[in-house]
């Protein structure tokens, strides 16, 4: 699944929003591939895991992709290239 991380606490763990979900997703830190910490409008991949006490979902194999974030920076220094 693809969606967005939409809350990063510095204690480890956030929340993704994915609109194959509809909701927000839990992870923690421990979930991270290839990554230290996530930032928040990050576009992440990741799996969904049951919880054998019958919690809600939480994402798992969590993999950064991309930053919204520097698509935003790097349009907003184009345009004023631009100008």
């Amino acid at each position: 699944m693809k969606g967005i991380v939409v809350h990063w606490n510095a204690r480890g763990f956030g929340f993704i929003y994915s609109d194959e979900t509809k909701r927000r997703v839990f992870f923690h830190v421990s979930s991270l591939t290839g990554a230290a910490a996530p930032e928040i409008n990050q576009v992440v991949t990741f799996d969904l895991a049951g919880d054998a006490k019958r919690q809600p979902d939480k994402a798992i194999n969590v993999k950064i992709v991309s930053t919204t974030a520097g698509l935003t920076a790097l349009a907003a220094s184009n345009k004023a290239g631009a100008e």
